[in-house]
């Protein structure tokens, strides 16, 4: 997609949640939330599940890919990592234990509301969001480091994420990693990868907008499950051409002169 205000070509978007449980579990989860998108095989602990609008809503009652992994992890009793990359320039990342949420992280949350610079908390690197996604703020309306991690005599840590994911070792790495300031030959893409690969999770999910066909580095196209209003098969396709057609906006109507 190129944006017709700029040369540069529009980097991309995807948004998945990892979510270890039983595949045929999170099948019939996503069923019932109405889900629109893809379910991949199960590799090791872990299931990805790629939404087909990575920036919008992806299920019934206008749930974003958060709400999606919210619903998974309260549901299935169990872990769920959402990550949403956004044209290449920022990674959010969620992480839920059952009903709990972990975690929330945005590595470059818009600038004008925070009026820290890209990329930037008040040390530094990732900020932490709250509930409604917004920026943790201190006593004195300033976004904060990475409050809901732990701090150690050396700073900010993003140990929690490890330990709830069962991989305390890497803690410092993946510190580095996520508080990073990307150069200008970076991507929040390979930021995604090197940290799914560090964590054991599947390496594919930016590989994903390939999708319907097969997965370059990832799955191929018939070991994908294929969900549209949590519609598998042609009734699956059926009701999301439906849907499409009818959530469409209409074409702007030509001034009179």
């Amino acid at each position: 997609m190129i944006n017709p205000d700029s040369d540069r070509r529009e980097g991309v978007s995807c948004a998945g949640v990892y979510i270890a449980a039983d595949r045929e579990r999170v099948v019939e989860v996503l069923e019932s939330l109405g889900f629109s998108g893809w379910i991949g095989p199960a590799q090791g602990r872990w299931v990805l599940v790629v939404a087909e609008n990575p920036l919008g809503k992806v299920a019934a009652g206008n749930r974003t890919i958060d709400a999606v992994g919210r619903d998974l992890a309260t549901t299935t009793g169990t872990l769920a990592l959402v990550a949403q990359i956004r044209r290449d320039e920022a990674l959010r990342l969620w992480l839920y234990d059952g009903d709990e949420r972990v975690a929330t992280v945005d590595t470059n949350p818009p600038e004008p509301e925070y009026g820290a610079g890209p990329g930037h908390g008040e040390f530094g690197g990732a900020v932490p969001l709250d509930e409604f996604g917004e920026p943790m703020l201190d006593e004195f309306g300033e976004p904060v480091g990475m409050a809901m991690l732990e701090e150690d005599s050396d700073g900010l840590t993003y140990a929690p994420i490890a330990q709830a994911l069962d991989l305390p070792e890497v803690s410092d790495e993946l510190t580095e990693l996520l508080e990073d300031e990307l150069s200008e030959d970076e991507s929040e893409s390979e930021r995604l990868t090197a940290m799914a690969r560090l964590l054991g999770l599947p390496t594919w999910l930016v590989s994903a907008t390939s999708l319907p066909k097969d997965i370059w580095g990832g799955p191929r196209r018939e070991e994908m499950i294929r969900l549209q209003v949590g519609r598998q098969g042609a009734a699956g396709a059926l009701l999301g051409f439906v849907t499409r057609r009818t959530t469409r906006r209409p074409p702007a109507r030509p001034e009179r002169r």
